[in-house]
């Protein structure tokens, strides 16, 4: 899965020092770690993706959506604000900047809440069958949110007894055909290979879904695709949404809120995410 522009492509890590190297953060994108070279980014989907809705003009009933909310939020703090530039009355107002703030809270609140729906889903080996050790690691890994360690411990418990597998070749294995994604608000001093902080939303990802068996692609395709789209959407809302928050003077504020319209209409809302998961779950059972 491709996950933004510029994303470093480092060696197949090997040992402890690998792990400064893979911590590099993506600001385009969800963070993709240890990215092998070599290959393909065979399981990236193209999904026709509409923008978010235009903004509306009123003020919503209580009963929509917070994404609409905050929308129509931004909206009529923009017509405020004009009005007091070209009166050369004060910035925004206490009240205006609680509703924006409470806005982006209940949509931020929204998306966390639906990336557990899109997330955390457990594969059953049911004792391996046909599938080869890297493949059983791959099911074992795929949407785990544990740090490194104990995602390895997990896996082994698992496949104790299984000819070849130990502790470090387990390791190993999810080094060489996985990837940790974070889908949420990074920090600069976390581990990126052991943190669990939940306002991150960690996700561990095989990096080509033809490890896995054919029957489980399409569906874990669409709910990567569904995380890569909540990943936009909290980038736009804390980029953009905020920085309005913290300009001062009501001319830069008009800027930012203008700016806040445009990167919200450009990444999917809420309900245009899902109605976007519904259409290409819906593709992919016809094509079974």
């Amino acid at each position: 899965m491709e996950a933004g522009g510029g994303a470093a492509r480092p060696e197949p890590p090997s040992g402890e020092g690998a792990r400064l190297e893979q911590s590099q953060m993506q600001l385009d994108g969800p963070v993709v770690l240890n990215r092998s070279a070599e290959l393909e980014s065979s399981d990236a989907m193209d999904i026709d993706a509409t923008p978010a809705q235009a903004l509306k003009q009123t003020v919503p009933p209580p009963t929509q959506s917070p994404a609409a909310t905050l929308t129509d939020t931004v909206v009529q703090v923009q017509k405020q604000l004009k009005r007091k530039r070209a009166s050369n009355g004060p910035v925004i107002a206490p009240a205006e900047k609680e509703a924006l703030a409470d806005g982006c809270r209940l949509e931020l609140q929204g998306l966390f809440e639906y990336y557990k729906e899109v997330s955390g889903h457990k594969m059953q080996i049911d004792g391996g069958g046909n599938l080869s050790t890297n493949a059983m690691i791959g099911c074992l890994l795929e949407e785990s949110n544990l740090g490194l360690s104990k995602l390895v411990d997990e896996a082994f418990e698992k496949l104790k007894g299984t000819e070849g597998v130990s502790v470090a070749s387990v390791r190993s294995s999810v080094l060489l055909i996985g990837q940790r994604m974070m889908y949420g608000q990074s920090s600069p001093d976390a581990d990126v290979l052991e943190d669990e902080s939940e306002l991150s939303l960690w996700c561990w990802e095989v990096r080509d879904l033809k490890v896995l068996p054919v029957r489980t692609r399409g569906f874990l395709s669409a709910r990567r695709t569904a995380r890569k789209k909540i990943h936009e959407r909290i980038t736009a809302l804390h980029s953009a949404t905020l920085s309005a928050l913290e300009s001062t003077g009501a001319e830069g504020q008009v800027n930012e809120l203008r700016k806040v319209s445009m990167k919200l209409s450009k990444a999917l809302n809420l309900e245009g995410i899902r109605s976007m998961v519904e259409r290409v779950t819906q593709k992919n059972n016809i094509q079974r």
